[in-house]
């Protein structure tokens, strides 16, 4: 469940970042309140979860268009990816 609430954190912060000059700052203080009372839990566990959560939201919108230009979101929800799935092998490694 922890991690679900560290993804849910990291897909608030992307939306609220993409969504910053719409209705993006209620996404954005949401996941950032979300992400600092999870970083102050001590059973939360890492936050490698959390990236995921962001490339959820970047995959999303590359499904969304389609037809314009999905590299835009596709590349950045890979890289995000990648990114999440290196530091949930580096912290289940270190345990």
């Amino acid at each position: 469940m922890r991690r679900a609430a560290w993804a849910l954190a990291g897909a608030c912060l992307a939306f609220g970042f993409l969504g910053i000059l719409s209705i993006g700052l209620p996404f954005l203080l949401a996941g950032a309140l979300l992400a600092v009372a999870l970083s102050l839990d001590k059973r939360s566990g890492p936050a490698w979860p959390a990236p995921l959560g962001a490339a959820a939201v970047f995959a999303v919108l590359g499904l969304v268009n389609l037809g314009w230009q999905p590299a835009l979101f596709f590349v950045p929800a890979a890289v995000l990816t990648a990114a999440g799935l290196a530091s949930g092998r580096a912290a289940c490694a270190r345990r």
